[in-house]
Formats: structure tokens, sequence, C-alpha cells
């Protein structure tokens, strides 16, 4: 269901204190990060808070680390957050700061008639889905992260589901007893009027519970030809489900690290997630007063990668208004869906506008040619959980897992599309809203997504690659191994660049110059942190490369090149294996060295004391 954002309203605030305070339901609050030197900011954020607000000239009370270097600051009550935020960026040293938000699940409509799911036919105003599955049906690899109410077990998810986590940190809204856990299970989010009495749910409506995330999963992935419920749009792809959602929905702070946790980014008392999401659905949101800001953005594209996620998909909303005004789908960084009917037309209740960058099928319960709505997951319960059911629905955030669906088959042919290039295969090949539609591409982004086009040129994408040569050299000054597949660099160096430091070694391997079958790209990084000696590192491990990406140590140059990797102990046949070696500082500088020599492998461990690390890349012949 489409969803409604808001700006967050919190608990009123005292004076500042050391000690993280647990903040209620009804204030404002700020997301704040300092620069990447920041040391205090590092050891001792709650100090660094207290300086913050004091040079700022505002009162604030420090709540908790957040992902990503982030902070959580509550201000007073009846404090102006955007103001704060001038303030803490302007005097206060901030690099980052912007208001906590209040986020909540679009409503939708219910219809016990349904009897199918017109969206996936090969129409030219639905998604082509039938003839994708010509092509692929998924696969078991690419992940797709739902932040939503949380999930039901439904028999239509059997084998489907990764575990999860819960994200909500207010019990109140959480309705579970308790704050985060471990527990993604959705527990119901009906609001009664004694709820509404307590004051804690502003501009909130008595309603029952909704079960959409339950919804939404089963649109991206629930399984299919199988003779039950309905059918997902990717066969095969693991659903990752983080529940952000309760009564009356959630804030941007707790939404904003569930999005760094699925993305593989480490949060402050939060185990690490195992399965990084490829593929991140946000169906949630809401409108406030201007677009999403800059210093916003940056919070979301911080986590895209060409190795790890790809796309954060979100919900144009509900209002039948202005998508420009709507948070996050107004984020650049983020690949908004707007909602058009059966036929093709805007759906009644889609926001639309130049933000938007693609539409599909979300329903419309208007009466008339535009009628008819999308089978969706549910529950017949009203408060708990009672018995699973299908039933009809329309909204924005029923759109959304539509394009999330697609980017699954995208990256089902093919896993190393970058972020630029999924967004690419999905909109490029949008088809055309129907001449009578009442959309455009000014207004509803270039078309409908195409389950088939989009799978066709993710397909496509992935023949043009080359192979080249990655050449070996060493630098005896700093016992720094290097390699490069980079025409320009090779030519400079064999000229003599730095003084003639780097040498061949007349060692190489071969590798794509772009994304192959098969292949991953391979990260590469670069460090000066043991001057004066550096060093470079090469990975197409995505937990690795995110993780580095986070580490200040470590400066994320290029993709190097492209390399398959090992599906077990050794490489497949027609390929050779690349080993890693560690000299674990025995240098100056931790550097490694790759090598298709099981010899020099061998050697480099038995008699020079380099720990062996395995075989990261099959290279091509």
């Amino acid at each position: 269901m489409p969803l409604r954002l808001r700006l967050a309203v919190l608990a009123a605030l005292a004076a500042f204190a050391g000690v993280p305070h647990a903040a209620s339901a009804t204030g404002s609050r700020l997301i704040v990060k300092f620069g990447d030197g920041d040391v205090e900011a590092a050891f001792s954020p709650n100090t660094r808070v207290a300086r913050m607000v004091r040079d700022a000239g505002i009162e604030g009370r420090y709540v908790r680390r957040m992902a990503a270097g982030a902070h959580l600051v509550e201000l007073p009550a009846g404090a102006d957050p955007k103001s704060a935020a001038n303030a803490a960026i302007a005097t206060g040293g901030a690099r980052i700061a912007v208001p906590d938000r209040r986020l909540k699940r679009t409503r939708s409509t219910n219809d016990t008639n349904l009897q199918s799911q017109p969206y996936l036919r090969n129409d030219p105003t639905t998604i082509s889905a039938f003839a994708a599955w010509d092509l692929t049906t998924g696969s078991p690899s690419t992940v797709v992260a739902v932040l939503d109410t949380g999930i039901l077990p439904h028999p239509d998810f059997t084998g489907r589901l990764l575990p999860g986590y819960d994200f909500v940190s207010d019990p109140l809204v959480a309705n579970d007893g308790g704050g985060r856990d471990a527990d993604p299970t959705d527990p119901g989010d009906w609001l009664t009027q004694a709820d509404l009495d307590t004051g804690q749910f502003p501009d909130c409506e008595i309603e029952n519970s909704s079960w959409h995330g339950t919804s939404v999963a089963g649109i991206v992935g629930a399984n299919s030809n199988n003779a039950l419920a309905v059918a997902g749009i990717d066969w095969a792809a693991k659903i990752l489900p983080v529940r952000v959602l309760g009564k009356c929905g959630g804030d941007f702070s707790d939404i904003f690290d569930a999005i760094a946790w699925a993305a593989g980014a480490s949060v402050p008392g939060v185990p690490p997630n195992p399965t990084p999401a490829h593929v991140i659905n946000l169906s949630l949101g809401g409108t406030g007063d201007e677009p999403c800001t800059a210093a916003e953005d940056a919070l979301f594209s911080q986590f895209l990668s060409p190795s790890g996620l790809r796309a954060i998909v979100a919900a144009a909303g509900n209002e039948g208004g202005d998508a420009n005004l709507h948070f996050p789908s107004s984020c650049p960084s983020t690949i908004a869906v707007a909602a058009t009917s059966m036929a093709g037309n805007r759906a009644s209740y889609s926001n639309v506008g130049s933000t938007v960058d693609i539409s599909a099928p979300g329903g419309d319960g208007k009466p008339g040619v535009d009628f008819g709505l999308m089978a969706v997951l549910s529950n017949n319960g009203t408060t708990v959980a009672g018995a699973y059911s299908v039933k009809g629905a329309v909204g924005t955030s029923f759109a959304t897992p539509v394009v999330s669906g697609v980017a699954g088959l995208a990256l089902a042919v093919a896993p190393a599309l970058t972020p630029a290039a999924l967004r690419a295969a999905i909109t490029s090949t949008a088809k055309s809203f129907p001449d009578t539609s009442n959309c455009t591409f000014l207004i509803c982004g270039p078309g409908i997504v195409s389950a088939l086009g989009a799978v066709q040129a993710a397909s496509a994408s992935t023949g043009g690659a080359t192979k080249v040569t990655v050449v070996e050299y060493f630098h005896a000054g700093f016992g720094h191994y290097f390699i490069t597949a980079r025409a320009d660099e090779i030519a400079l160096l064999d000229g003599g660049a730095f003084n003639g430091a780097f040498v061949r070694t007349g060692a190489s391997f071969n590798a794509w110059d772009g994304p192959a079958s098969g292949t991953l790209p391979v990260c590469r990084f670069f460090t000066e942190a043991f001057a004066p000696r550096s060093s470079h590192f090469y990975t197409a491990s995505a937990v690795e490369c995110e993780g580095l990406k986070s580490n200040p140590d470590w400066i994320y140059e290029t993709i190097a090149f492209y390399a398959a990797i090992p599906p077990g102990a050794a490489c497949p046949a027609g390929t050779t294996a690349v080993w890693r070696l560690y000299n674990s500082g025995r240098n100056g500088a931790p550097n490694h060295r790759f090598t298709t020599s099981t010899d020099v492998y061998q050697d480099f461990i038995a008699n020079q004391g380099w720990a062996g690390e395995g075989i990261v890349f099959c290279a091509p012949q």
C-alpha cells in the first residue's frame, strides 16, 4: 500500500544530559552526522553532541548512536527542528543534520471478490511478467529487503524468508511488548480509541491491523506456480523482512538504521546482517512542505554500491498530490514509483511529479474503465493475526513491490549490474502510456515498468564485456604489490611514473572490463594510514567492499575489473584460480598479493611469513 510521511513529533526534552535517553513518541529530534575526521564524535558522542548544541545555541539531549556514524539528538518541546538543523551545521560542527520524521504505511481498500492478478499479463498497460518468466523466474542469490510492518509466516513464503530484524524502538509503536529485537513478525498495528486518547498517536485514526508488510512481500516474491494464493513476480529471490512500522507508522531514525542494516552496514547494538540486500523496498513515506534535501539524500546514497545494494525502491505516495514533496521517494537516490490503473491511467490516488522515476500497476477502486485491484496476501485478524487470506487492495505501496520484483528478475540474469545500470534497465524499457492516458513522462516517469524489457536489457548488458590483462607491479620501497587492468595506468607505470618505483613482476591474469555473466565488480581501495608507505586492496566481496567504504582509513577508488568468485573450494573448468596472500603488516604497511601460481602462494606462506587467504577470483583463460 502507499504510505504517508510526516515530520516526526516526539517527546519534550530537558537540558542536555550525558546518559542516552529513550525518547517517547511526541517531540522533535535531529539526525546528525559529524565529519569523518571528528575523533570526538566517534569515541565520545555524548560530549561531542553537548559541544554541538552549545556552539549552535540550541538545546538537545543525546539519544543514541545510529548507523553510518550518525547520532540521534532530542530537542525540547516546541523546538523548530529545521532551524536547529541549520544551526547545527552552521555553527555546531555537524556535517549533516536533518529532522527526524514519522513515516506511515499508506491505506488500502479491501475486496473479497478479487479473482486474478491482471497486472502480470503481457498487455500494453501491464508488466509482461509472463513473458519475462520465459527468460528467468529469479535467482535465490538475490535478496530483496521489505522494510515495513513486519511479516507473517504465510505458507506462500515457504523457503523464501531470511532471518530479519525488528527496528521499531518505541514500545508503544512496536505493540509487541518491547523495542528492537530479532523478531520481525508483524504483531498487528491496530489503533483503538483508547490508543488515540493517550495522545501518543497524533494524526492517526481508529483502524484494524493492516498486515501491510505481508501484502507487500507477497507481490515481490510469493511462491509461484504452486497452486496457492498469489503469484509473486520473483519466484526465487530471498525475502529479508525488516520491521520499521507499527501503530501509526514509524520514525525515520529507525527506518534509516534499518536501511543501513539491510544494506550490510553495521548498526550500534544490532547483530550484523549476514545476508545483505540487493534491493530495498520502501512502501512507506509521507508528504512534507519541501522535496528531499541533499543532506537527506546523502543518507540513502551512501549505501548504494556496485557490489552490494543496487536499488532503493520507494512509493511516491497516495495523497493524489505532488510527488515532489513526498519523502523519501523524492530523494534522487531512490527509484520513485507512481501507480497506474489497469487501463494505464494515473491511479486516482497516486502522487505524481517530476521526481517519479517509473510507474507500475497499483490498482484503482474508481468505478469504470480504471477499476481493478491488486491481489495481495493478507490475514483476517482485525487485531492479532487470525486466518490467512487474499484480499484486493490499491496503492503506490503495491506498485512499489512490482518494481522491486522486476529489479530482482533483472539481477537474476545480470548479478553484476551497478545501481545506475539497474535503474537504466528498469526506466529505459518502460512501456509507453496509452495515447488516452492522463499520465505523461512529465509527471509519471517514462512509462509503465516492463518485466520483460528490464530482463532483456539486463541480459544484453552482460554481452559487451572485453577480456583484459591484469598486470602486477611491485614497489620495493613500500613493499607494496599493485595490480591494474587500466591501459592508462599501465602506460604510466611502464613509462617510469613515480620515479620508476613500480616495476613489473612478470605476473598477470585475465579479467573482464565490464559486467559479464557470472562476474562481480572488484572494488579497489587505497590507504595512506601507514605513511610514508601506502597500500592497495582489491575485493569482489560485497561485505568487504561495503565495510571498507565505511572505514575512514581506506579510500574507495574505482571498480578495478570484473571477475568471477569461486563457487566452492575450487574454480570451475575454463577458469584460473587467483589466490590472495596477506603480509600481516610485516613490511610496515598491510599489503595483499594476488597470484595464479600455487608455488608462489605456498612459498610466501612457508618462507616469508605471509598468510594465505585462499582463492578469491576465478579468472577467464
